[in-house]
């Protein structure tokens, strides 16, 4: 009832402020009295005052978060148009642009129709220009925009990356008026335009984005203009960058290696070792880890990198190791966790355990992880997924790696210890049967099992394996369908031989069950297949030779087969000073 436009403005911010707490007495009060009619006409009548428009946009954000009834009231008297035709005739006011953004994304939240509308009315064009303006307020507001429009639609992000919003968001991530809300809507906003779009995380590379979102997360560490450091240093903020740089790091080896540059990785540990507690954090720091870890920069020593200097080494001296265990044992539930988790020990500990350097001076990836818990953990976490064979693969691939490790003064230092003393063998021998289609599986398993049961009597005294019998009497059938299944296999042959003969050697029981099986013949088929190979040779006629010894059976099923004159053969194609010839 006035056309004073100073009541009129004082009007539309005393309705924001009284909606201020959401949804409560005086929002549904107005809401009853039809003011979203009045603001629409405010907003028509006055277009031209820059002030009143802000002051309307504002209004809008109050009646509208949280309410359904007042975005139904703002859409059916045509807000939407009336917001995107303020931002348009007022680009270079920061109030119209701050309060227009944020009201255009409480009131497009979950509605296509209005979403649908905004874009055809140039919101994807006139978005980077707002940001243009580079005010934290602007970012934060824009930035809720982009993951409304980008979240649910590819058509409507691919829009948004072509007008160039990739460039204007890291333009805002380095104006100096950020604050920590923009930080966390920036980093939202990159990974909805990242989120399946290639485009997308390339762009976003280009321009920098990586390297200002890690920028942000070191800020807990350096602080920030008048802000103190512990402002910084926060949970979410941490997660919601690592979402970003994860996103990121999909794009390709390209990308990944740019973030590898910029520092990710040490980012990523930071930010696990800073919020040990936070699950979502944890999982997209060690799915980041595990996908950096293949880069050609990361995952592999340059020739120009010093021994001890690599990427990997200094993950593991800061920590890395003992991070992503008590992250692994921290949420056991967590399948993604918990897969990525395996990958980064794998990386860590096949890296780092080359040579006595490495245990001399603490960079051990493998001892360290030993010495950290992590083969429980890998066996809780085959137990905990059985039917997810990605993980049953990965879990696999660690306890390979892990039966590396340098044994050390106690047994507890032992990888091959510690797997077979926690149930290890019977472990992977119930992955084994429970993917017998799956070469990778079983072929891994094999290598793996080799590992964990030479343990040399001049070492650390093996473990008591009080349910021998019964692992034998699994391993006899699954070890032997698996030869049986792959005879082309060098790889598996190999392996799954050399397991057997390990476990024969236990007891006349053991040597028994194999026979029974058919190890004679088998691994007689293997020696023909692969007779050009000394190692297979060698491994053949050491277990045959087992499986003979105090054993009839054993001596009449090898000398009815052919043995003999195959065992002959291979003894006369290998030198004497070969490493074992007392087999033969």
């Amino acid at each position: 009832f006035t056309d004073n436009v100073g009541v009129l403005r004082a009007a539309c911010l005393a309705s924001a402020a009284l909606c201020a707490n959401g949804v409560g007495e005086g929002q549904v009060q107005m809401l009853k009295e039809s003011i979203c009619g009045s603001v629409a006409a405010v907003m028509q009548s006055y277009e031209e005052d820059s002030a009143l428009q802000s002051a309307a946009c504002l209004a809008i954000i109050g009646l509208t978060t949280d309410t359904e009834d007042g975005r139904r009231q703002m859409r059916d008297n045509g807000v939407g148009k009336l917001i995107m035709a303020a931002l348009k005739k007022h680009r270079e006011d920061s109030d119209v642009q701050n309060y227009g953004w944020a009201a255009a994304a409480c009131l497009a939240r979950g509605d296509e129709e209005v979403q649908h509308n905004m874009v055809e009315d140039g919101a994807c064009e006139l978005l980077p220009v707002a940001m243009r303006l580079l005010t934290a307020a602007i970012a934060e507001s824009a930035s809720s925009f982009i993951q409304v429009i980008a979240g649910g639609n590819r058509i409507w992000r691919a829009l948004l990356v072509q007008r160039g919003t990739c460039d204007a968001l890291r333009s805002c991530m380095v104006a100096s008026e950020m604050d920590l809300p923009g930080a966390k809507a920036s980093c939202r906003a990159a990974t909805s335009l990242c989120s399946e779009s290639g485009e997308g995380r390339r762009r976003l590379l280009e321009a920098g984005g990586g390297e200002a979102i890690l920028a942000f997360l070191r800020l807990g560490e350096l602080g920030h203009k008048d802000l103190a450091a512990a402002e910084w240093k926060d949970a979410i903020l941490h997660e919601v960058g690592m979402e970003a740089v994860l996103e990121m790091a999909r794009e390709g080896l390209a990308g990944q290696e740019r973030l590898v540059k910029a520092g990710a990785c040490d980012v990523a540990l930071s930010s696990m070792l800073a919020f040990p507690e936070e699950q979502n954090l944890l999982r997209f720091s060690c799915r980041l880890l595990a996908t950096l870890a293949s880069t050609p920069t990361q995952g592999k020593r340059h020739a120009e990198v010093d021994e001890g200097s690599s990427p990997e080494h200094i993950l593991v001296r800061a920590g890395a190791v003992e991070a992503v265990t008590a992250a692994a044992r921290t949420c056991p539930s967590d399948l993604d966790l918990v897969h990525s988790a395996c990958s980064v020990a794998c990386w860590l500990g096949s890296a780092c355990s080359a040579g006595s350097a490495d245990v001399a001076s603490g960079n051990d990836g493998s001892r360290r992880l030993v010495e950290a818990g992590f083969c429980e953990v890998l066996l809780a976490a085959l137990e905990a997924f059985p039917n997810d064979l990605h993980l049953q693969i990965q879990c696999c691939a660690a306890a390979l790696c892990l039966s590396a490790a340098k044994p050390g003064s106690s047994p507890e230092c032992d990888g091959r210890w510690r797997l077979t003393s926690a149930g290890g063998t019977a472990a992977l021998l119930k992955a084994m049967r429970r993917f017998p289609k799956d070469i990778d599986l079983q072929r891994t398993c094999c290598r793996a099992l080799a590992q964990m049961l030479s343990l040399p009597p001049s070492s650390v005294q093996a473990p008591e394996q009080t349910n021998k019998t019964e692992i034998v009497h699994d391993a006899a059938s699954v070890l032997l369908d698996a030869l049986h299944a792959w005879p082309e296999d060098e790889d598996l042959q190999y392996h799954g031989c050399w397991v057997i003969f390990l476990m024969s050697r236990w007891s006349t029981g053991a040597r028994t069950l194999f026979i029974d099986g058919g190890a004679c013949e088998t691994a007689l088929a293997s020696l023909h297949k692969f007779e050009a190979n000394e190692h297979m040779r060698w491994v053949s006629c050491s277990l045959l030779t087992t499986l003979a010894l105090d054993c009839r059976e054993g001596q009449r099923r090898l000398t009815q087969a052919g043995g003999s004159a195959a065992v002959l053969a291979a003894v006369r194609a290998v030198p004497w000073q070969h490493r074992c010839p007392g087999f033969a």
